[in-house]
């Protein structure tokens, strides 16, 4: 592997429908990557087993020259730049904070007139997040979390392969008797389950003593019939404001 990084962006689909508005951002990414000195190198899985997928490119990574994987979304929404950003940091796990669809328009409805607009649509999302706790504290656009989603994760070589040594990670094989993976985001019945699935190669990474950062300064989000494009760092700015009250006169 050369010192240059090279990014191996892996993509998970079913039945191999992507939308066209991350084919459009990833062409614009990686031009913006290729113009910085990066090399790319991109994987679609197609299955259906989202996990089972992105074990599948994790292997690809350890057999690759690839410096990192990137992980995103079939259907992300994402700035030009924001690979190059996350790059720039030297986090070995590291994801933009994104919210999970579109906006809850009953949490939308209850919030305008009472907050900002911004304010408003920010916490009508339901953030693809796991906080450390109610404190979020947050430097250059980058906070410390418990687990990120992975619409748009960039984990370095050098984390999957510290997972892989020692045989530490269960090991399955797929299909049976043809490939054995390792379970780098597979959970397994009889474990002791993540509280969101999608979260266990983080909590895998935390228990190893990695830590995971998100990035809550872009503009990153899966295509919906109402997207916004708000970054996860106004949902944070919101939480500083009176929360609006429901019909029973609960906070919303």
């Amino acid at each position: 592997m050369t010192s240059q990084p090279k990014v191996l962006i892996g993509t998970t689909t079913a039945n191999g429908v992507v939308a066209s508005d991350y084919v459009m951002s990833l062409m614009r990414m990686t031009d913006d990557l290729r113009a910085r000195g990066v090399r790319t190198e991109l994987r679609l899985i197609d299955g259906p087993n989202l996990m089972v997928q992105r074990d599948v490119l994790a292997r690809e990574l350890l057999n690759s020259d690839a410096s990192h994987l990137l992980l995103i979304g079939s259907s992300m929404r994402f700035p030009a730049d924001l690979c190059a950003r996350l790059l720039a940091s030297g986090k070995p796990v590291v994801g933009a904070i994104h919210p999970r669809g579109g906006v809850d328009l009953e949490r939308l409805g209850a919030s305008v007139g009472v907050l900002p607009f911004e304010a408003a649509v920010a916490r009508a999302h339901d953030w693809h997040v796991e906080l450390l706790d109610r404190t979020i504290r947050v430097q250059d656009g980058f906070c410390e979390v418990r687990a990120v989603g992975p619409g748009f994760l960039l984990i370095a070589r050098e984390a999957i392969a510290r997972l892989a040594e020692g045989g530490r990670l269960p090991r399955y094989e797929f299909p049976a008797g043809k490939v054995v993976l390792t379970a780098f985001f597979r959970y397994f019945f009889g474990d002791d389950p993540p509280s969101d699935p999608e979260h266990a190669f983080c909590r895998r990474w935390r228990e190893s003593g990695g830590a995971v950062w998100g990035f809550a300064a872009a503009p990153v989000g899966p295509v919906a019939e109402v997207h916004y494009g708000l970054p996860f760092s106004r949902m944070i700015a919101a939480s500083s404001e009176p929360a609006p009250t429901g019909r029973d006169g609960g906070a919303v």
